[in-house]
């Protein structure tokens, strides 16, 4: 149970860190940066909804 919230609580600090990041890429046209560190975002959201949704049963 500690794994998953510490899953969800290092996702969110890594989402909001790296989107700073895609917004510092765009706004110096450096698209191949931006893309690569909007793929790391949706990583990271996705890793959020992993272990938000899918909870271990004990048993």
């Amino acid at each position: 149970m500690p794994n998953r919230w510490l899953n969800i609580i290092v996702a969110v600090v890594f989402a909001v860190i790296w989107s700073f990041s895609v917004i510092e890429a765009i706004q110096s046209a450096y698209w191949g940066g931006a893309l690569i560190t909007l793929s790391a975002v949706v990583a990271s959201a996705l890793i959020i909804w992993y272990a938000w949704k899918h909870r271990t049963v004990n048993g």
